[in-house]
C-alpha cells in the first residue's frame, strides 16, 4: 500500500512539473533539447537515524530563465535545495518498517529520478529469564 501511495505522489509530481509554463528559452540557443543526466547513484540508502543526502547531476543545453525543479512526495524528505547539486535531509525513521520514496529532478522536458530508501529501527530483542522451569 505504501508503494502505491509513493507511486501516486510521484505521478502527481510529474504531472505538476509537466504542466508548468515557462517563458525561458529551452534549448540553450543551439537548437538541441535540454539533457539532464544523473551522475550520482540512482538509489540512495540511509540508516534509521536519517541523515543528509546529495544528488549530483549534469545539465546540458541550458536555456535562460529556467531553473531545475526538484520534488518529492515524502514528508520525511525535507530541506530539498537545488543548486550545482541537490541537497536534502532524511528524517529519522521511528518505526521498524523500511520506507522508500522518489526524488524527481526536472528541467523542461528532461527528468531523472532518485530512489531514497531508509532502514527501519531494529526489532527490540526480548529476553526472558528462566527460574525453576518458568519464564519471568
Amino acid at each position: 500500500m505504501r508503494e502505491f501511495f509513493t507511486l501516486l505522489m510521484v505521478s502527481f509530481v510529474m504531472l505538476a512539473v509537466s504542466c508548468s509554463t515557462d517563458d525561458g528559452n529551452d534549448d540553450g540557443g543551439n537548437g538541441e533539447a535540454p539533457r539532464l543526466t544523473l551522475t550520482s547513484e540512482g538509489v540512495m540508502r540511509f540508516p534509521a537515524e536519517g541523515g543528509s543526502g546529495e544528488i549530483n547531476y549534469t545539465l546540458e543545453n541550458v536555456g535562460t530563465n529556467v531553473e531545475l525543479s526538484v520534488a518529492s512526495g515524502a514528508e520525511w524528505i525535507t530541506n530539498i535545495s537545488a543548486g550545482n547539486v541537490v541537497t536534502f535531509d532524511v528524517a529519522a525513521n521511528d518505526t521498524t518498517d523500511e520506507r522508500s520514496a522518489i526524488i524527481v529532478l526536472s528541467y523542461k522536458g528532461a527528468s531523472v529520478q532518485v530512489i531514497v530508501e531508509q532502514q527501519g529501527q531494529p526489532d527490540e530483542e526480548f529476553l526472558a529469564g528462566k527460574l525453576n522451569g518458568r519464564f519471568y
